[in-house]
Order: structure tokens, then sequence, then C-alpha cells
């Protein structure tokens, strides 16, 4: 007997979550008027995540790796397996809102529509390191209030047509991470706009510990020099000039300054956030310049944080 039709494939990368997934998977089991939609998981943990998920979730399609695999990988395979016509993105530590999946299906009513990002919000923000996180690695995405054409978005809150998305090759398997940021460049490029609409929201969890949060900058920093390296990416040129790599925690830190102000709106914990954003921006430079000369390992052994 063939399985029903969906509309939606939810695709979920996963490595050593069982810390966050249940909440993620509860969210998306409670979805409030959803279209017809499969929850497909690539998991390559050795924390129990996959023994949860059989337990507790069978309604989750789930395809279990032996060995860490990076998100851009996963993805790819979750969506050659997907049946919906619609791809959409989710990552292991982000909550969807109840009327997520509704928001994200009805960003595609029209046919010209190939790719859409959502919102994200701090599911964490208590901490001073995961405030920062949070600041620093989603600031672009937080600027934005209505529906809008936009240069990129986060490729854990996105979504694309099926059809559309394997044209294009899927993600680029070789990084770590920016895979999306390499992505959306190459659709720019071909003229294909992305899309944000803010009312598809979901909560990211960020984290909280020092020594993991500027490990996971160094690493962002190097993918993002090497997708630099890659593509044409937007921005100021000044920015990607590699031999002005050492000021750019300044500038950067004067143009989140704003930001800061408005999602830490107490004073005392803006005194206490601007420790690890300082030391956070010191390190994504000095990952950028370890890509600039080094390349990046791409083998996902590398990494310590959660795929």
């Amino acid at each position: 007997m063939s399985s029903p039709p969906v509309e939606l494939s939810v695709i979920i990368p996963s490595y050593n979550s069982r810390r966050t997934i249940r909440p993620v998977l509860k969210a998306l089991r409670e979805q409030e008027n959803a279209p017809a939609h499969e929850i497909i998981m690539v998991d390559s943990s050795h924390d129990g995540t996959d023994e949860l998920v059989r337990l507790h979730f069978p309604e989750v399609h789930l395809r279990h790796l032996p060995r860490k695999t990076f998100q851009a990988q996963a993805r790819n395979i979750g969506a050659a397996l997907a049946r919906g016509h619609i791809l959409v993105f989710l990552d292991a530590d982000c909550r969807p809102h109840p009327d997520w999946l509704k928001q994200m299906a009805g960003s595609f009513e029209q046919p010209d529509v190939l790719a859409v990002g959502g919102q994200l919000r701090n599911a964490n923000p208590r901490t001073a390191v995961s405030r920062a996180m949070f600041l620093l690695q989603f600031r672009e995405s937080l600027q934005y209030g209505r529906w809008q054409a936009v240069t990129n978005m986060p490729a854990n809150n996105v979504a694309y047509r099926r059809d559309f998305y394997l044209e294009q090759g899927g993600y680029p398997e070789q990084m770590g991470s920016s895979e999306e940021t390499l992505f959306h460049a190459r659709l720019r490029a071909r003229d294909v706009a992305l899309y944000v609409n803010p009312a598809a929201l979901v909560d990211h969890w960020n984290l909280e510990k020092m020594g993991r949060f500027l490990r996971h900058q160094v690493k962002q920093g190097r993918f993002f020099r090497i997708a630099c390296r890659t593509e044409d990416l937007p921005g100021s040129p000044w920015l990607k000039c590699f031999w002005l790599t050492p000021f750019f925690p300044l500038v950067r830190l004067w143009r989140i300054r704003s930001l800061l102000r408005q999602h830490v709106p107490q004073r005392w914990a803006r005194w206490r956030t601007w420790m690890p954003l300082v030391l956070g921006f010191i390190c994504y430079s000095w990952g950028e310049m370890k890509g600039h000369w080094h390349g990046a390992d791409t083998s996902p052994i590398m990494s310590r944080e959660r795929a």
C-alpha cells in the first residue's frame, strides 16, 4: 500500500542531540493547522539520540549513520529521501513555534517563490555566553521585520522547493559550516531570490560554556573564510580583505551595539555579555586567518560541536 502524499518534508540533521531533540520533536508533533508532512532525521550520534527517537517518536523517519557527518551532507541525505515537494530544514537544537509549518507552507503559495527562511529567537538567554553566541551568529536574521528578499539566512530554519534544491546540487558537502552561505551566493548568481518570513519562528538553543563557544567561533570563522575564497559573497569589500582581519572584531562590535541594546535591554546583562562577545569576535577572526592560511579540515571528526 502506497504512503499518503505529503506537502512538506521536515529534515533534521543531528549529532549528539539527546539533550535538545525531545522538545524539538514534541513541538513538531503539536503543530497547529499544519499541512501534511513527514519528519526525516539524519543522525550520526553516539549518545543514544537514535534510541530515544525510536522509542518516543516512532513517526519520525530516522536514518542513523555510523560516523559523524557534517550538517550539509546530512541535509542532502534527507533531501534525497524526502517525498514532500517543499523541503524544510530544521536543526536538532531549534524548537519551532506552534504555527511554524503553517507559516512555511504559506510562504510558497506563489509559484515563483523557491527559497524562504524564517526568524530565530534565543531559547536560553539566561547566560552571557548564550546571549553572545545568539547575537554573534544570528545577528543578520534579527534585523528583518517583514517579508522581503534577503541575501542569506541560517540553514537551521529555511525551506526550498524540492526539485529546485536537488537541481542545484544541494548544499556543498565539503563545508563544516557556512554551507548555506555558499548555496545562497550561488542562488544570487542565478538571479534566484531568497525571502524571509519573520512569522516562521523557531527558538534556538545556544552554547553556554565559554570553551565550546570559543572553539565554535574559530570553526565558524575558518569556514566563512573558505566560503569567501570560493564565491563572491555580499558585504563590504573591506571585510573581505584578509590583511585587515585583526581589526574586524572592533568593526563588528561597533556594528552590533544597537542589536545588543535592543535584545538585551537590562544594563547589567549587557555588561556581562560584552566579554564573551569580544572574545567570540576575536576567535572568529582567528578562525578566518586559519582558513586563509591553511584552508579547512573537511573531516567531520575535527569538530567538537553538534552537527
